[in-house]
């Protein structure tokens, strides 16, 4: 195997990969928070897929900036057993003053103060690395509801970590929906990992927690709420 990576600032970082996945590109996303860069990297069979990637990505990159030049680092990729492996790029981090996110196989200890929310990876946007799931949790930090108040939407809720620190920041009622039944149902996995229950059906409307399908565009949804975030591609 073999991996092409090229790195972007993150001022085009988010443009690029919403390219990417219009593209129907598949990339690993690699954050230096210090640099202020994204690492894109693609995994390929061998050397000469490898090569043909490069040169595709770097034809694709002139086009969307206006850029031509766009290094190419290519590697091989050692066989490793990637279902522990892959663990070692997921540990515990601080992303605001108050919120700390962490995968389930990892124990740290916090001051009392300190909302933890355990995320694991998955098929869906939203572990706490990304730049603009960041801003947004930095974001709701800041923005503290009353006590026991608060009406919170989470619009295209990936793993559901901003509907989870809304919860646990003090939201009364929370309402999470996506349109991929996939990101929903890892969306209640991670709900229950931390301990919190989701309504459905009728009861959801009252509920303190819900989460369901639905597309935005197709049916738009009725009510108001007093913090909206909708952590989503730039296109969309």
């Amino acid at each position: 195997m073999h991996a092409v990576r090229f790195d972007a600032d993150f001022g085009v970082a988010d443009a690029i990969e919403a390219e990417l996945d219009a593209a129907g590109l598949a990339v690993n996303i690699d954050y230096d928070y210090a640099r202020k860069t994204a690492g894109f990297i693609f995994h390929l069979d061998s050397r000469t897929q490898a090569e043909a990637r490069a040169a595709e990505l770097g034809r694709m990159l002139e086009s969307w900036t206006g850029k031509a030049a766009w290094p190419m680092t290519l590697y091989p990729v050692p066989e490793e057993d990637w279902s522990e492996t892959w663990k070692q790029h997921f540990h515990a981090v601080r992303v605001s003053r108050r919120i700390l996110v962490k995968p389930s196989w990892e124990s740290v200890a916090v001051e009392p103060e300190t909302l933890t929310i355990e995320i694991d990876p998955g098929m869906s946007f939203g572990t706490g690395r990304h730049f603009t799931t960041v801003s947004c949790l930095k974001f709701l930090d800041e923005c503290v509801p009353v006590p026991n108040e608060g009406r919170f939407l989470d619009v295209g809720c990936g793993s559901g970590i901003l509907s989870i620190a809304a919860v646990k920041l003090g939201y009364c009622h929370v309402t999470a929906f996506d349109n991929d039944p996939l990101a929903v149902r890892i969306a209640r996995e991670n709900f229950g990992r931390n301990a919190l229950a989701v309504a459905d059906g009728a009861a959801a409307a009252k509920a303190p927690l819900s989460c369901r399908v639905l597309d935005l565009a197709r049916k738009p949804m009725a009510g108001c709420y007093d913090t909206v975030v909708a952590n989503m591609l730039a296109p969309i």
